[in-house]
């Protein structure tokens, strides 16, 4: 089982909540996928904690060295390239960053209809 920071963490409870209340069975690949986004933004947590401490740094030529903005930019494409693969949306993905469930109003609704009854 993959470790996740708090971030990826919270992520990975959020998308399973919501793959369930949708009724959705991921395949492996799919799995994997989400496993990737969550470490991902695990490592987004930590440049921004780490831009919020580190000072930018030059080499001895006076050119900027790779710095964890840089990083954070990196990461970032490779979470939008890791969202399209996984067939999610970027609102769904910054909605649970941001501790947003879009989907709990139509849980009861998908639970209703599951059992042949009206929400």
């Amino acid at each position: 089982m993959t470790r996740f920071g708090k971030a990826g963490q919270r992520l990975a409870e959020q998308l399973g909540e919501y793959f369930d209340s949708q009724d959705l069975e991921l395949t492996p690949h799919e799995r994997a996928l989400v496993t990737e986004i969550c470490l991902t933004v695990d490592r987004l947590d930590l440049c921004a904690k780490m831009i919020a401490i580190s000072p930018i740094e030059y080499n001895s030529e006076g050119q900027k060295m790779k710095d964890w903005m840089t990083e954070e930019r990196n990461q970032r494409l490779v979470l939008a390239r890791l969202i399209k693969s996984a067939n999610l949306s970027t609102e769904i993905v910054d909605a649970f960053a941001h501790g947003a469930k879009p989907w709990s109003s139509r849980r009861s609704e998908n639970k209703a209809r599951k059992q042949g009854g009206a929400a």
